[in-house]
């Protein structure tokens, strides 16, 4: 793994670095994006929605991701004990590389942080699908969650 895959990337499980070999095995990378507080019930809903209304199982999935912020989010961290797959944190500066300086503000929407973090962890150029927004009920809580392929290793042409 290269300085600048080191620097980008953190895993929910600070002392466990992430086995890029998953990569070759896993088909697809998926980004979820919430506001502080989303309960597990939404974030899981809303992933598993997402993943049958595209045909596509958990274990295609390589890993899911987010802003560095969620590392420690009991419904992100929970989800991914659940389907024992990995959360992987991308920091606001792999979120601003894949924008191409083109975001005006700087400051991330939930479903800037879905589409670009499973941009830079995919490698892809664009989402399989568009964003997919999974909300429960009124109270304004909701996920969004977007869809890679993987196209090669982690983050090499989200920093092209």
């Amino acid at each position: 793994m290269s300085r600048t895959e080191k620097h980008f990337m953190r895993s929910a499980d600070l002392d466990t670095e992430f086995d890029w070999r998953l990569m070759e095995r896993g088909k697809y990378v998926v980004g979820i994006g919430s506001e502080r507080g989303t309960p597990l019930e939404v974030v899981g809903q809303g992933v598993m929605q997402c993943l049958d209304k595209n045909n596509i199982v958990m274990d295609e999935v390589v890993c899911i991701t987010s802003v560095h912020m969620k590392a420690h989010d009991p419904a992100y961290t929970a989800f991914a004990a659940i389907h024992d797959v990995q959360l992987i944190t991308c920091d606001t500066l792999a979120l601003k590389a894949v924008t191409s300086g083109s975001l005006e503000s700087g400051d991330f929407l939930p479903e800037d942080i879905s589409r670009l973090s499973a941009l830079f962890l995919s490698g892809a150029r664009q989402l399989m699908v568009p964003p997919f927004r999974f909300c429960l009920s009124h109270d304004g809580l909701s996920v969004i969650v977007s869809v890679c392929r993987v196209t090669g290793r982690l983050g090499i042409n989200a920093c092209a």
